[in-house]
């Protein structure tokens, strides 16, 4: 069994198999994001199988922490979702523009985001929500809507344009 670590406002709950040890690899990293956790009850965050995610408890959504390390074009975004594998579980997608923005801060910048989500680029990040004017006669969108992290804005991002890759899976909302 993996160590799974889970911060949720101040409070750190340790789940470990009888017998084994916390490794110093996700010791170093509670301690590095812990003071940031206890800001809201919203969201909390946990490391699973080396994976740092948070859940919203409001939408039911559960984030990695930061986006992809690379950019990429929609055609490779769709195989990189598709293919990934975080925190051990394998139903990761693309978020629609309305789930995106339900995690977008407008009250901060660099990024705007909710703590404790992060970024490392600050840069434009994909939707799978398709630009209705991007349409071509077979029904087949260019253009998808992408969010930038530095300042939260919304705009377009052709297909062939790089964006980062902020996938998104349902757990559960709070009450359910």
């Amino acid at each position: 069994m993996q160590p799974t670590l889970n911060i949720r406002t101040k409070t750190l709950h340790l789940h470990l198999a009888p017998g084994s040890e916390l490794p110093p690899a996700v010791l170093a990293t509670a301690e590095r994001i812990a003071p940031a956790v206890g800001a809201s009850e919203r969201f909390s965050l946990t490391i699973r199988h080396g994976a740092e995610l948070v859940t919203d408890h409001k939408t039911g959504l559960m984030w990695p922490v930061y986006e992809s390390e690379q950019s990429m074009d929609y055609d490779a975004l769709e195989k990189h979702v598709t293919g990934l594998r975080l925190g051990g579980f394998a139903d990761w997608r693309t978020p629609t523009v309305e789930e995106r923005e339900s995690i977008r801060d407008l009250s901060r910048y660099n990024p705007a985001l909710f703590e404790p989500l992060k970024s490392r680029s600050n840069g434009w990040e994909w939707t799978c929500t398709p630009c209705a004017w991007s349409k071509d006669d077979a029904g087949v969108p260019a253009a998808f809507w992408q969010v930038y992290g530095l300042y939260g804005h919304l705009d377009d991002g052709h297909r062939d344009d790089r964006a980062f890759a902020r996938p998104c899976r349902f757990v559960a909302r709070a009450g359910q």
